[in-house]
């Protein structure tokens, strides 16, 4: 089976799910998300993480999935502004089945600070530990 590597940008309380699940699955940022969009590019899910969540939520990460490519072929794919802007919008009630769909562990690729400062991967796993 092929897999594509995708990218969501996520915050504090989505990153605690991610750990509970033993780092195999997302959650959402907040009550009544109706969708969680996985990002095509690495760059694009970064600017994400700090404009958006590191300002709301005091911290957002960038983190990194390999999906089954036949399950992302039933997600819309939308562009975002710009042409390299891509994501796929999978609605909140189907998290499970992207877990299902995931090959190996969810990975933090980079982890922001309201700050605008990249925090260490270690530093930040004790972090929302102690949420």
């Amino acid at each position: 089976m092929k897999h594509r590597t995708v990218y969501a940008a996520i915050g504090p309380a989505n990153l605690a799910v991610v750990i509970a699940s033993g780092w195999r699955r997302l959650g959402v940022d907040f009550p009544n998300q109706a969708h969680c969009y996985l990002k095509r590019d690495a760059q694009y899910a970064a600017q994400i993480a700090r404009a958006w969540h590191a300002s709301q939520y005091s911290a957002g990460y960038v983190v990194q999935l390999r999906v089954r490519e036949t399950f992302l072929a039933t997600l819309a794919l939308d562009t975002i502004a710009y042409q390299d802007h891509l994501q796929y919008r999978l609605p909140a009630a189907e998290l499970g089945d992207l877990a299902r769909h995931c090959a190996g562990r969810i990975r933090v690729l980079h982890a922001y600070h309201s700050e605008r400062r990249t925090l260490s991967l270690q530093r930040d796993i004790q972090w929302s530990q102690a949420l």
